[in-house]
């Protein structure tokens, strides 16, 4: 974990290891030598009495912004709450964030009014940039997966062994494991988290608390948003965790229409039926932040039933306090298959998680005694023994 921030307040410029190491997370500095500026947004109640180039730019270089990422995993209870609606106050250059990238995310930009000025540039050659491309404050988030024995317990992952008997257990039991049959995967994700930020500027005492009205009745936004960082930062906020997971067979049908009831009703079964109804059922819990846990709610949770290609994926339907609930039919193929749950918000940890269940076909027993489509050839055989005995009573008594 980094809290990364870049800032030479003797040039507006950083140095070319610092631009590297922005690289290395996706961030970029494009506009090379200059600084945000704003003739609409900014603060004017601080003067700009340090000497730095920064400051020379007069008080529209502190410009604000109440532009800032609506994800839960930074403010649980929502930016406007949190933040009580006070702006950003930001004096530094201009960083870009890739719009599709999924590691990485813009958390404060600028206003649509905001631009970043180069003093050395010619602009009418070339287009400053401006508006939501400037990035203040940038998250990224690497995903790693490090799978697991679902029979260790949770408190165990991660935990080192401290002498060499502990690890010839660990070993051996890991091996006996590779042996056997595993019905489920789990595992954690590794979610290596950088903070980014375009000048230190924004968390020093002077902007921290700094008034943005002429009467200094509204402060700024900048120390709700810096605790929200840290918090977030070491994993404090944003964690994502799988409490529950079941599924059941709720309904099975033979082809001659009886229902048959073996295995119906069945909580985690290690196998279906081909065209079984299985109903799912998912809890997920988010960290908010204080060691507390609360429902996880989202609209985009998805859950895939896969045999090297989906069969099923769908959009699991949220039913409330973190309970996501998902219905559908087996697949007319039989084999081994697994769900997978792949979930990724932007500012929370990854969620992966697999597992396995197999699928039988119809056993001798559980085919219709007669099939409907063979009635023809049923008719045809006892034609066929009418017609030997007529031809043979014709010729015996004929």
């Amino acid at each position: 974990m980094y809290f990364l921030s870049f800032v030479d307040f003797a040039e507006l410029e950083p140095s070319d290891l610092i631009q590297r190491m922005a690289r290395h997370v996706g961030v970029y500095f494009m506009d090379k030598g200059a600084s945000v500026l704003d003739h609409v947004n900014h603060n004017a109640t601080i003067a700009p009495d340090t000497k730095d180039t920064k400051a020379a730019l007069g008080t529209h270089a502190l410009v604000t912004s109440t532009q800032v990422h609506q994800t839960r995993a930074l403010f649980p209870k929502g930016p406007e709450l949190e933040l009580n609606g006070n702006p950003i106050l930001y004096r530094g250059p201009c960083t870009v964030v890739s719009p599709k990238s999924r590691t990485v995310f813009s958390a404060v930009w600028a206003e649509d009014t905001s631009y970043s000025w180069n003093p050395h540039r010619d602009l009418t050659k070339e287009a400053p940039l401006a508006g939501s491309t400037c990035s203040f404050v940038s998250l990224a988030q690497t995903k790693t997966f490090v799978s697991r024995d679902p029979s260790e317990s949770a408190s165990s992952w991660g935990a080192h062994d401290d002498d060499d008997n502990g690890a010839d257990e660990k070993k051996k039991k890991n091996n006996n494991n590779n042996n056997s049959e595993k019905t489920s995967t789990e595992g954690e994700m590794i979610n290596a988290r950088t903070v980014v930020l375009g000048a230190a500027d924004m968390i020093t005492d002077r902007l921290l608390d700094s008034p943005v009205s002429d009467d200094g009745t509204r402060k700024a936004g900048n120390r709700q948003l810096t605790r929200a960082l840290l918090e977030w930062l070491f994993h404090q906020r944003g964690e994502l965790r799988l409490t529950s997971f079941t599924h059941t067979i709720v309904a099975r049908a033979d082809e001659s229409g009886a229902t048959s009831m073996t295995e119906v009703g069945m909580t985690n079964p290690e196998q279906y039926r081909i065209k079984d109804h299985v109903d799912l059922s998912v809890e997920l819990e988010a960290n908010v932040g204080g060691g507390m846990w609360a429902p996880y709610e989202s609209d985009r949770f998805q859950i895939s039933f896969v045999m090297l290609d989906p069969y099923v994926r769908s959009i699991v339907s949220h039913a409330g306090a973190g309970h996501y609930n998902m219905s559908f039919q087996v697949p007319d193929s039989y084999g081994v298959f697994k769900y997978v749950l792949d979930h990724y918000d932007p500012g929370f940890t990854h969620i992966y998680y697999q597992h396995v269940v197999g699928v039988r076909p119809y056993r001798h027993h559980e085919f219709p005694r007669f099939i409907g489509q063979a009635y023809p050839y049923y008719a045809t055989a006892f034609v066929l023994i009418a017609t030997f005995f007529l031809v043979t009573f014709s010729v015996l008594y004929s």
